[in-house]
């Protein structure tokens, strides 16, 4: 099999994640995983995101990456642009965001695309500024942030159910 055939962006309803400098080997083959389970049109890899073809990132992935449509070594700002003009709905996660994924207006979740950060600082701010919503994770205030591979399970979880609720 061919690995990293793109996503098709023309669909009436998708989900793709972009990927801002993801270091973690493991943590990126857990992002493929949680895509492929729930039935993500694909990932864009951004600049300085690890290689998907690093061995730790291909066993993480359990071989998942193979199955989910992705590009890699790109430039996130062309890509946001893009992704808009195919209309997409650019949500990245944001800690000091006021909302949570199920308080964005469901038209505005038809096609969407969900930015997560790199482990240690987070989605680049400059990208942050770039998205149509910001979103977080409600949870306790006893922790500050989750891990980006289970931030991004979550909400691929919520993105699941609610393009199943508008179908």
């Amino acid at each position: 099999r061919i690995a990293s055939k793109k996503p098709v962006y023309e669909s009436s309803r998708s989900v793709i994640t972009l990927v801002d400098a993801v270091q973690d080997p493991g943590n990126l083959g857990t992002i493929f995983r949680t895509s492929l389970g729930f039935g993500s049109d694909g990932m864009i890899l951004g600049r300085g995101t690890v290689s998907p073809f690093n061995p730790k990132v291909v066993r993480g992935s359990s071989g998942t990456f193979l199955r989910v449509p992705f590009e890699f070594d790109v430039d996130l700002v062309d890509q946001i642009n893009f992704l808009r003009s195919k209309g997409y709905t650019i949500i990245a996660t944001d800690l000091h965001a006021k909302q949570s994924l199920r308080q964005i207006p469901t038209n505005k979740l038809r096609k969407m695309a969900f930015l997560v950060g790199n482990e240690g600082a987070g989605t680049n701010p400059y990208f942050i500024e770039l998205a149509d919503e910001t979103v977080k994770i409600p949870m306790s205030s006893e922790l500050e942030s989750l891990n980006v591979a289970v931030a991004h399970g979550i909400l691929s979880y919520e993105a699941a159910q609610i393009q199943e609720e508008l179908k």
